[in-house]
């Protein structure tokens, strides 16, 4: 399910955890930042869905993370 309107509430850096909530639902869920090979495919993804990404990876020297949200249930 995709969620249209995206909040991160609160974050245990620690745990890695946050709550998110969506447009009808809130959950706890882990982050990691996605690397290698799987970073790649979403984010190739991510440009073809919001192409601008693209224009901001070009404005700057570093890598822009990709976060995973793994809802914990």
């Amino acid at each position: 399910r995709r969620l249209q309107t995206l909040r991160l509430v609160t974050q245990s850096e620690a745990q890695n955890e946050v709550t998110v909530q969506g447009i009808d639902d809130i959950f706890k869920a882990r982050t990691r930042v996605a690397k290698d090979e799987e970073r790649e495919v979403i984010w190739y993804k991510m440009v073809g869905n919001y192409p601008p990404y693209a224009d901001y990876q070009e404005k700057t020297e570093r890598e822009i993370p990709v976060v995973i949200l793994e809802k914990i249930t």
